[in-house]
């Protein structure tokens, strides 16, 4: 399988409170849901498929701080048995390749980054950070 395109339907974000109202630490839960994955012919193509994942992904600031949502859908090239394969262990457990998964939180999380930034939010993941070396005297 191969990821075609990414398309976001809705970005949103909003906060309903400065970091200055608050009394203690926002708790943050980001999710990600996989609503649906279908199956879409390409026209003259009777070995590929299309599949379309549709998504949602949702960042919360409790307690009523802010919030950020990003919804779309993830295009997926596939050989027609591949395809097949995908719907069916959708159809059974809801469950999609993790690489596709992980690429699609990586997506999503660079975008929450930047909305987060905006609203001068915490963010929702820790970042890398460089720390001084520390050099041992030898005694």
């Amino acid at each position: 399988m191969k990821i075609i395109d990414l398309i976001f339907s809705k970005i949103s974000s909003e906060a309903m409170k400065t970091k200055r109202e608050l009394k203690e630490l926002p708790k943050v839960k980001a999710d990600l849901k996989t609503k649906e994955l279908e199956k879409v012919d390409i026209e003259g193509q009777k070995e590929r498929k299309l599949l379309n994942l549709s998504f949602t992904f949702n960042v919360d600031y409790a307690p009523s701080l802010a919030n950020v949502i990003i919804e779309g859908n993830l295009i997926i090239g596939a050989s027609k048995d591949e395809a097949e394969e995908a719907v069916k262990e959708w159809k059974k457990s809801k469950t999609i390749d993790f690489k596709i998964l992980n690429f699609l939180l990586n997506k999503c999380n660079v975008r929450a980054l930047q909305l987060e930034d905006d609203l001068k939010l915490p963010y929702h993941i820790s970042l890398p950070r460089i720390r001084p070396k520390v050099i041992e005297e030898k005694k």
